[in-house]
């Protein structure tokens, strides 16, 4: 019985049930046909075989509920393992499309990388192009800026030993103007003793011409006046020679003129200070000659003149 092998339900046991039935009665109709009535001890053959009959039925309608039940749970069973199949393909479909979404996403972020990366690289190309001009532009610069300062540098080197010349030069010619104040100072007092014995002179040779006292002490003062005036203007001469001597040391130091208009300077300056120092000794010997006929009188010259003279 192949049949019983075979998945059914409970509507397919009813049916298979019914064929059964009906072949079973067709077999006793059968036997019935071919052998004729049959009668045993206990009653007929066709109950015995009806009673078998019904005894295999039973059983058969048991297995076939119990399996029916087996097909029922397997039937439920499947089922769940459907609903779990359908829920894996929705997940599988899911991560498919989440799948192919990365992808995609992979693909973009790759090909962004991509394009990130060339960018970056042609910046830096661009950067280092630059930065490499403007390093050689310092460099440049540098290199120029190098030769300037050692021009400018020999430039004031040779400004300086010229500087340090002329400084040489100018305290010779200090030395030299220093000892001739002295020299004309030596002189100027020897002319001022000339004068004051001059005055003893006069004063001997004068001495029976006497003025009165009050024109006497009025000359007195104006000698006395006239005597601080020439030695002022003796000490503002000799600030005036040293002004020039400044002026002329600063106008050499500060000019940036050549060679030639620095000594052309430079002697114009001599020359200048020469004629004032001549000017002034010229002055001092007027000044001594012009006082000399005033001082015919003893009375007419103030003791502390005398004094400040001699010292």
């Amino acid at each position: 019985m192949d049949f019983l092998e075979a998945p059914l339900t409970w509507g397919g046991w009813e049916v298979l049930k019914g064929i059964l039935s009906d072949e079973i009665g067709g077999s006793i109709q059968g036997r019935r046909g071919s052998r004729g009535p049959l009668v045993t001890k206990g009653g007929t053959e066709n109950s015995s075989v009806q009673e078998e009959l019904a005894v295999k039925l039973e059983e058969m309608s048991l297995m076939a509920q119990a399996k029916d039940m087996a097909l029922q749970d397997l039937n439920r069973q499947l089922q769940r393992v459907m609903k779990e199949l359908e829920e894996g393909r929705e997940r599988e479909a899911r991560l498919l499309r989440r799948a192919e979404i990365a992808e995609a996403g992979e693909e973009a972020l790759a090909s962004q990388i991509w394009h990130l990366e060339g960018e970056a690289h042609s910046r830096i190309r661009e950067v280092e192009e630059a930065s490499r001009r403007r390093v050689e532009e310092l460099e440049m610069k540098l290199k120029m800026v190098e030769t300037d300062a050692c021009t400018r540098c020999r430039v004031l080197e040779a400004q300086l030993e010229e500087t340090k010349a002329m400084e040489a030069a100018l305290s010779k010619r200090l030395q030299a103007a220093m000892h001739a104040e002295e020299a004309l100072a030596s002189r100027v007092a020897e002319l001022e003793a000339e004068a004051y014995s001059f005055m003893a002179t006069e004063r001997i040779l004068c001495r029976d011409g006497r003025k009165p006292d009050s024109v006497t002490e009025v000359s007195r003062h104006e000698e006395g006046r006239s005597i601080e005036a020439n030695r002022d203007g003796n000490l503002r001469g000799q600030r005036d020679i040293h002004r020039e001597k400044n002026a002329e040391t600063a106008t050499l130091r500060v000019g940036e003129l050549n060679h030639e208009e620095k000594e052309s300077s430079r002697k114009s300056s001599v020359q200048r200070l020469l004629i004032k120092q001549k000017q002034q000794q010229q002055r001092g010997k007027e000044v001594v000659v012009q006082k000399l006929p005033s001082l015919t009188h003893l009375d007419a010259w103030p003791a502390s003149s005398l004094i400040s003279g001699l010292a």
